[in-house]
């Protein structure tokens, strides 16, 4: 599994369900316990941390700031190959 793919899976579940996106942004806690359409998230307990603490107005703020994190992870771990957070192109209008 490359790194910060199960970031990019919350991400794009957030993206596609409306429902999963409201409990996101209202109780991420809840929202990784449950998972999505029953699938759990493997997230490193690193990634866990970040995502508790996060608090958004909104799903692309949600996206922005998890996108920057991942940026900061990379340059201090050295992930550069495997992460390109210019790919999400996320414009999201709801």
């Amino acid at each position: 599994m490359k790194p910060y793919s199960e970031l990019e899976r919350l991400v794009a579940a957030g993206a596609i369900s409306e429902t999963f996106r409201q409990q996101l942004l209202s109780d991420p806690q809840r929202a990784l316990e449950m998972g999505y359409l029953g699938e759990p998230f493997h997230l490193t307990k690193e990634e866990m941390a970040f995502l508790r603490e996060v608090r958004a107005r909104d799903f692309q703020e949600f996206a922005q700031l998890v996108s920057t994190w991942v940026a900061n992870q990379v340059r201090r771990n050295g992930h550069a190959q495997s992460w390109a957070p210019q790919t999400w192109g996320l414009h999201l209008v709801y």
